[in-house]
């Protein structure tokens, strides 16, 4: 039975409560029904969007994932602000963008796996990527506010990279990790 998958970097649980209180002060800002929060518990940063997957294309990835952690040293990221795509103007999606604070590029680690993903025949995403964490959706249209509100600084430690599930359910998306693999690289 295939799944939907994506291969993403999860947050701490602290981070995840931290942000379910800026969570709630944006909603405060942005009662928009237009917009669709993302559940605290559900936040992370997707790496690749990997469709629907049969069980042997999973197993390909998770060994393209193992070898791919295990040469890559963990790295730090740092929430820097509120975007949105294509634009804060005229969202589809309402984000908080994050920065890399040390350790090799993360950007490149993305790419790396993007470039083994085709390699293996699964389509990835040919925008470039930006490393972010989805806050809202946007159903129609919005007037999105930002004034008045600072993404909290947090500073996240990058240790593992996760294989994941979506399910859409009528009560929201629900994510499930199907593997977790640390990054055991060394710093170069």
């Amino acid at each position: 039975m295939k799944q939907r998958a994506f291969i993403a970097i999860n947050l701490p649980k602290t981070a995840k409560q931290a942000l379910a209180t800026f969570i709630a002060n944006v909603k405060t800002h942005n009662p928009d029904p237009a917009l669709r929060y993302v559940k605290p518990d559900g936040l992370h940063l997707t790496l690749h969007f990997l469709g629907d997957l049969e069980p042997a294309q999973l197993g390909t990835v998770n060994t393209l994932l193992q070898k791919a952690a295990a040469d890559s040293p963990p790295v730090g990221l740092e929430l820097t602000n509120i975007g949105g795509f294509p634009s804060l103007e005229q969202p589809r999606v309402v984000v908080i963008n994050a920065r890399q604070t040390n350790g090799s590029s993360l950007i490149d680690f993305q790419q790396t796996i993007g470039a083994e993903l085709e390699r293996i025949n699964i389509a990835t995403d040919a925008r470039p990527w930006t490393p972010h964490l989805t806050l809202a959706r946007v159903n129609g249209r919005c007037r999105f506010q930002t004034q008045g509100l600072t993404v909290p600084p947090l500073r996240i430690a990058v240790t593992s990279i996760e294989l994941m599930e979506s399910r859409l359910l009528p009560s929201g998306t629900e994510y499930n990790v199907i593997s977790a693999f640390n990054l055991t690289g060394d710093e170069t």
